[in-house]
């Protein structure tokens, strides 16, 4: 099985009243279904700032990142689209008022803006 060595930014969004907002997923392969907190992978040049705001903005439409907190880190191991991902993972607090998430803002400012692409892509969602 292939290895895929990443590192991933996730976010605690925690509201005054201490909810958190946690993501369904499932495994592609369909052996797992579970709830994460949103994220995700870092980019070649990106900081972890830049990655967060990114991904918090790709899975739920959220622009409000104020003063994250590095609060924890672990490292991850699992099976996903028939490779093994080792993850180092670093989380950050994010104190927020509740907000309702919107999914594929990225995705739909693109196809407006550029069109339909040339070929059919994984959107990772």
């Amino acid at each position: 099985m292939k290895i895929i060595k990443r590192k991933s930014c996730r976010a605690v969004l925690l509201t005054p009243a201490n909810e958190v907002l946690l993501i369904k997923i499932s495994n592609p392969e369909g052996k797992w279904s579970g709830w994460i907190t949103p994220g995700g992978g870092v980019d070649a040049g990106e900081t972890e700032a830049e990655s967060l705001r990114r991904e918090l903005y790709e899975e739920l439409g959220f622009k409000n990142v104020q003063d994250e907190l590095k609060i924890w880190t672990r490292f991850h191991k699992f099976p996903w689209n028939e490779k093994m991902v080792e993850q180092e993972e670093v989380f950050f607090l994010i104190r927020t008022e509740k907000f309702a998430p919107s999914a594929f803002p990225t995705l739909l400012d693109q196809l407006v803006v550029k069109g339909p692409p040339s070929s059919p892509f994984d959107a990772g969602i």
